[in-house]
């Protein structure tokens, strides 16, 4: 798992998509200082709900898919499936080092933005429990992002198929971060919307999926085991596939 965490890591992207997103916000909050500083570190924690997710959606979608279709790619799949056990280790490998990968990645953007929203602060004091709740947002970022990472290398080992699997992603995904706070919707779009990943990285289930404010809002106890079983159903699905192709 180590080379394969070095390749990922050795790639100019995901340092990129750590430097943009927060040079972005940077440049967003000193705005936000110059004319609305009581709103400042307010701007500042909900990094995750439109950088950030971007940010996490853009890594697992080329970097993390691109890992999972590498030896198709390359053509050096038939010499994998030669080792009859390099070929599972290998697969379960690239799993594990794109969840962690991912996040790895959201906590350094988080501590990226973090440290820029200090430096431009000019004294502004943080507000009372503002760091625990930036702190709760981050782990769920990063643990949705993981899970998300999980499902989306799942799906491309399904249908075999990076694009196959870098569109249903992206159009799914799209629609959950795009769709507003649905309450009393069809029960259809109202699944849609909330339980595709989108709004776990954004770290509404800390406080439920329309708010900010309270602890561990009750909607949490519903979707949090619904992204698990999700991702589990991928991951089971692939290895599936690849036992029924003989490749496991």
């Amino acid at each position: 798992m180590t080379q394969e965490l070095r390749r990922l890591w050795s790639a100019p992207f995901p340092w990129l998509l750590i430097l943009g997103p927060t040079a972005l916000n940077g440049a967003l909050a000193l705005f936000q200082r110059r004319y609305g500083p009581e709103r400042y570190w307010s701007f500042v924690g909900q990094f995750w709900d439109k950088l950030g997710l971007v940010a996490v959606a853009a890594l697992v979608l080329t970097a993390c898919l691109s890992l999972m279709d590498q030896d198709r790619s390359c053509r050096t799949e038939a010499l994998m499936f030669t080792a009859r056990l390099g070929r599972k280790h290998l697969f379960l490998h690239r799993l594990l080092a794109c969840a962690l990968v991912v996040f790895l990645f959201a906590l350094l953007l988080s501590g990226g933005n973090l440290l820029c929203g200090l430096a431009l602060s000019r004294g502004l004091p943080v507000p009372e429990h503002w760091a625990a709740r930036y702190l709760g947002h981050t782990l769920l970022a990063g643990a949705g992002g993981a899970l998300l990472a999980l499902a989306a290398c799942g799906l491309c080992e399904i249908f075999r198929s990076l694009p196959v699997a870098f569109i249903l992603v992206a159009v799914v995904l799209l629609f959950s971060a795009l769709a507003p706070e649905l309450k009393e919707e069809p029960l259809g779009l109202y699944v849609l919307a909330n339980g595709f990943f989108a709004k776990l990285i954004r770290g509404r289930a800390l406080t439920g999926w329309a708010s900010y404010s309270p602890p561990w809002g009750r909607e949490w106890w519903f979707w949090g085991p619904w992204h698990l079983c999700l991702t589990a159903l991928c991951v089971w699905r692939a290895i599936r596939k690849r036992k029924e192709r003989n490749q496991w």
